[in-house]
């Protein structure tokens, strides 16, 4: 729970600041340094490799042609691709389930299903099938698959799905595996 207190700043003028106050005492402040950074690349791994792929692609039609040529080839792709489809349907799996891993890594962000450090639980491998999308979670130590089973409801809001189901990983160890039904109708 958060509380707008006034703090006051000295520094060379006497200001009078408004902050937000943490009272909640099971407040994690998220991660930093370093190792957060790569975590952040990690979480938004797909998005940096297709814009490289993209941008690699455009720069390399243009080099062959002109500017002209590269945005007529990669439109022609675009519709080529929305008219086939098994691609089509694919593609849509693909975004849903990179929209399902994003809102259950913001949700982590936001609630207590954080290391005490603030680190997030590592999601490993997104795949959709049958209408369900299926996130291999590695959590970290001090994480436990009960702590995961306690925000299931929240999950399920999150990602606007019909239901949330965790099972243990045939592995065992600190893999589990997340079920998300039918999440936006897939």
């Amino acid at each position: 729970m958060t509380r707008v207190t006034p703090h006051r700043v000295w520094r060379k003028r006497s200001l009078l600041l408004w902050t937000s106050t943490i009272i909640d005492e099971e407040y994690i402040p998220p991660a930093k340094g370093p190792l957060a950074a790569v975590g952040k690349l990690v979480r938004w791994r797909s998005e940096i490799g297709a814009t490289a792929v993209l941008s690699l692609t455009a720069y390399q039609i243009t080099v062959w042609s002109d500017a002209t040529i590269a945005a007529l080839s990669f439109a022609g792709m675009v519709i080529a691709s929305l008219g086939t489809p098994a691609l089509r349907k694919r593609c849509v799996e693909y975004a849903v389930g990179l929209i399902v891993r994003h809102r259950f890594q913001g949700l982590c962000q936001q609630t207590l299903m954080r290391t005490k450090t603030g680190r997030l639980p590592l999601v490993l491998k997104t795949e959709v099938h049958d209408g369900s999308v299926y996130l291999l979670l590695g959590l970290r130590s001090g994480m436990s698959p009960e702590l995961i089973e306690d925000y299931l409801p929240e999950i399920r809001t999150a990602c606007l799905a019909e239901g949330v189901d965790l099972a243990p990983h045939p592995l065992k160890g600190p893999l589990v595996t997340l079920r998300v039904d039918q999440p936006w109708g897939l």
